[in-house]
C-alpha cells in the first residue's frame, strides 16, 4: 500500500509540474475532456483546463472561482458512496489534498480491485482555485 501511495504522490507532482508549464486558460482543442463516473461529482462552474488518461490513471485539472475552503467543504458534502476517506485533508504544496478509496480497493497487481481517488485543491497563477482530480483505476469495469 505504501508503494501505491508513493506512486500516487509522485504522479500528483508530475501533474502539478505539467500544469505549471502550460497555459491555464479555458478548455481548448488540445485538452482531452475527461468524463468521470457519476459517483465523482465535479464542482459547479468548474472549467477543465487539462485532462488525460494513461492506463489505470485518469487526471483532470479544473479552474474554479471559489475559495479552496468552500471547494473542500463542497466535496466533503457531495462525495459519498462508494467512496471512503483513506486520508483526510492534509497540506500538499500550496493547497490541500484528500484521498478516498472504494471499500473493495486492493492495489495488489495480481488481484487488482476497486478504485482510489485523490483530490488536490489549491490556488493557481490566475487566482482561481485549481482542483486536480486523480483516479487510479484498478477495476476496469468502472
Amino acid at each position: 500500500m505504501k508503494k501505491i501511495t508513493i506512486l500516487c504522490i509522485f504522479l500528483t507532482f508530475v501533474t502539478l509540474f505539467i500544469v505549471s508549464c502550460t497555459d491555464s486558460g479555458d478548455i481548448s482543442e488540445s485538452v482531452t475532456e475527461v468524463i468521470f463516473p457519476d459517483d465523482i461529482p465535479i464542482y459547479p462552474g468548474a472549467v477543465q483546463t487539462m485532462g488525460y488518461q494513461i492506463g489505470f490513471l485518469t487526471t483532470a485539472n479544473y479552474n474554479i472561482d471559489a475559495d479552496y475552503i468552500v471547494v473542500q467543504q463542497w466535496f466533503d458534502d457531495n462525495l459519498g458512496s462508494p467512496w471512503e476517506v483513506e486520508i483526510d485533508w492534509f497540506q500538499f504544496g500550496e493547497g490541500n489534498q484528500k484521498n478516498f478509496i472504494t471499500s473493495n480497493f486492493n492495489p495488489n497487481p495480481n488481484e487488482p480491485d476497486g478504485r482510489k481517488l485523490q483530490l488536490s485543491v489549491g490556488p493557481n497563477d490566475d487566482n482561481h482555485q485549481q482542483t486536480i482530480i486523480i483516479i487510479m483505476h484498478t477495476d476496469y469495469t468502472n
